[in-house]
């Protein structure tokens, strides 16, 4: 059974004192140089507890806070963040002395659904309360630093584990090759490589094109619009797209291409 009482739930009042600091200091410090183990978090059931080590490389003092959120996703792949009581940790704010190492306890208390439940651990780097002491506070230039933020995917796996990935929307307008990829089955998957391949009336390649992937949850649609060469827009007449997933699965979708689909127009109707 989970002991709560390691834990501490998300401290809203520490982020926002956190986030007022930062915003209103001059010349923040973020010497941080650190690593974070394990890259992921998998639970399978409420009451299960993990350590997430956080490990200084830096030869000075690193002072870091943690949050927890849900995570969704934008069908523009950008991070869609909620607040959460799912997920527990212990410490929430801490500092790591030179080559130390701290262990922070994660554990949920969520119980798995039908669909894989998925959240993000952040740890983010404070800024040094020294360098903002030598801080200069004349002048009238204030230089903005990002705090090196770190988040850890954390995913609460259902019963029943199906991977499926469909390739589809795919259409052309003014030089811009759409499509979509929609995750259709119970977890996450990860597109390593995104192929397209456009090929001329002869079945010639007249045009490849590779995009990088990234995580698309379960129940997740992820578009792309990417631009299609110029000098291939003429003759083009079919596009496939081909994905390989980080578990070694391939899907692949097709769509035929109309004549002059591809080319753009210039206001008035010309085309370029």
């Amino acid at each position: 059974m989970l002991n709560r009482w390691l834990f501490l739930r998300r401290g809203r009042s520490v982020l926002a004192a956190a986030a007022a600091f930062l915003l209103f200091s001059a010349l923040p410090a973020y010497p941080g140089d650190f690593e974070i183990q394990p890259v992921s978090i998998d639970f399978s059931r409420p009451g299960e507890v993990t350590l997430l080590a956080v490990h200084s490389l830096d030869a000075h003092p690193l002072r870091f806070q943690v949050e927890a959120y849900v995570w969704e996703q934008n069908p523009d792949g950008t991070l869609k963040l909620s607040d959460t009581d799912d997920i527990l940790y212990f410490p929430q704010l801490f500092e790591l002395a030179p080559g130390a190492t701290q262990n922070i306890r994660v554990g949920t208390t969520a119980t798995p659904d039908t669909a894989e439940k998925t959240y993000r651990i952040f740890i983010e780097q404070l800024p040094d309360p020294a360098a903002l002491r030598r801080a200069p506070t004349g002048g009238h230039t204030v230089e903005v630093q990002v705090a090196p933020k770190v988040g850890v995917p954390i995913f609460l796996r259902p019963p029943v584990i199906t991977k499926e990935l469909t390739v589809g929307n795919i259409g052309l307008s003014a030089g811009q090759l759409g499509f979509d990829l929609k995750n259709t089955g119970t977890v996450h998957i990860i597109p390593l490589k995104i192929r397209v391949e456009g090929r001329g009336g002869s079945g010639a390649a007249v045009f490849t094109l590779e995009q990088p992937g990234w995580y698309i949850l379960a129940g997740g649609v992820r578009n792309y619009r990417l631009p299609i060469p110029p000098s291939a827009c003429g003759s083009l007449r079919e596009v496939t797209i081909r994905v390989v997933t980080a578990d070694g699965q391939n899907y692949e979708g097709n769509a035929a291409v109309a004549p002059g689909a591809c080319i753009s127009r210039r206001p008035g109707g010309r085309a370029r």
